[in-house]
């Protein structure tokens, strides 16, 4: 009886908290915010991630299993990390703090390497990667090529571990609202010749008022939010994509 009272109220509390989440996602405004140091820290942002919304329904997808995720600690990883231990599975967080370029170039196959030795048939890798490696990002050719290589990387492992049933695919998000975009990093790079004729690279680093139009030329005219992104990592580390 004591449950049946309280439900209607349960219901209705989790119907508001659904309601309000969706209505912050579509029209919370990223205003002007820029922090000095690269990645971003996430207690320094004035406008906070969103890793996790009541839309989102755990059916135990993932349980039985164990996941691995690299950079847990903020952005992409920890909406997945949050995601994954609402399915389920035994999670174990790595942070990797090393420079953008090397994280997504080199950790990547040193990680997949690592991991795949304790891997078995029906295991699952998942990489991150970046529209970037598809489209290239002004003023961020480093970032895209390690992007770029992030999905070679990925096409060529999982030729290699399809016969032994190990699934190797990659995530690669547009815009997302992360410590990443706050951080202090080049907006746009330009050469300036010496009278050596050598070409000195330069770096025009981003305004507060650049961060406040991140995202702005997406078509839903915004920059995504993180927990967008959970719900694809889920799927593709649970049976329904195998």
């Amino acid at each position: 009886m004591l449950v049946a009272k309280f439900l209607p109220t349960a219901v209705l509390l989790v119907a508001l908290a659904t309601i309000a989440a969706a209505r912050s996602m579509e029209s919370r405004q990223h205003g002007a915010e820029k922090q000095d140091y690269q990645p971003g820290l996430e207690k320094d942002m004035i406008v906070k991630p969103i890793p996790y919304s009541p839309f989102y329904k755990p059916a135990g997808k993932l349980l039985g299993k164990v996941a691995l995720i690299t950079g847990g600690d903020s952005g992409i990883g920890w909406s997945v990390a949050i995601h994954y231990c609402l399915e389920g599975p035994d999670v174990a967080i790595a942070c990797l703090p090393e420079e953008m370029e090397d994280a997504a170039g080199n950790s990547t196959p040193l990680s997949g390497r690592s991991a795949v030795k304790q891997m078995k048939r029906s295991d699952v890798v998942i990489n991150t990667a970046s529209i970037g490696a598809y489209r290239g990002s002004k003023g961020a050719a480093d970032y895209s090529a390690s992007e770029g290589a992030v999905v070679a990387f990925t096409r060529s492992l999982s030729s290699n571990l399809v016969e032994k049933g190990i699934r190797v695919n990659a995530v690669a998000p547009g815009p997302l609202w992360t410590p990443l975009i706050p951080g202090r990093y080049p907006q746009e790079l330009f050469c300036q010749t010496l009278l050596t004729g050598v070409c000195l690279i330069l770096a025009a680093f981003q305004t507060a008022e650049n961060v406040a139009q991140y995202g702005m030329d997406a078509p839903m005219k915004r920059p995504g939010e993180i927990c967008e992104l959970g719900p694809a990592y889920v799927f593709l580390a649970s049976f329904d994509s195998s």
